[in-house]
């Protein structure tokens, strides 16, 4: 698999600002170019105008008007290939079942550390996957 490349494109969706910009400088500091928006529609408008906006997408689950696995969605039908790693307080098997069908490429449970998201990160960049492993 090919090593990271810098200044890869990180895109955080989280409604709670402490949250965004601690991730957001983590990810920065790792050397990715991040944008932070602190809504669904901001994010799914962002790939609306662009489909190669960001790399990846860090994607909060629990959030006022669009949740994440909305979100999640209307992502994956602008960018079926969009590595996405959701965060959220809730345990893992809960967040996969509200996603449902959807494949995830990482989850973060929070509170998480500045490692846990880095190596997340790195993992759902590095590891090449089928829109329709859903199939398998």
């Amino acid at each position: 698999a090919p090593a990271i490349r810098r200044g890869q494109r990180a895109l955080v969706v989280d409604d709670e600002a402490a949250v965004r910009e601690t991730t957001a400088r983590i990810l920065r500091r790792s050397g990715y170019r991040v944008q932070a928006v602190d809504n669904s529609a901001d994010a799914i408008d962002l790939f609306r105008r662009a489909q190669h906006a960001a790399d990846l997408v860090v994607l909060d689950l629990t959030m006022p008007d669009l949740d994440g696995a909305e979100c999640l969605a209307q992502l994956r039908t602008l960018r079926p290939d969009l590595p996405v790693v959701m965060m959220s307080g809730f345990p893992e098997d809960t967040v996969r079942e509200t996603v449902g069908e959807q494949p995830l490429q990482g989850f973060l449970q929070k509170p998480f550390t500045a490692a846990e998201l880095r190596r997340a990160v790195r993992e759902a960049l590095d590891v090449p996957w089928e829109s329709s492993s859903a199939d398998a």
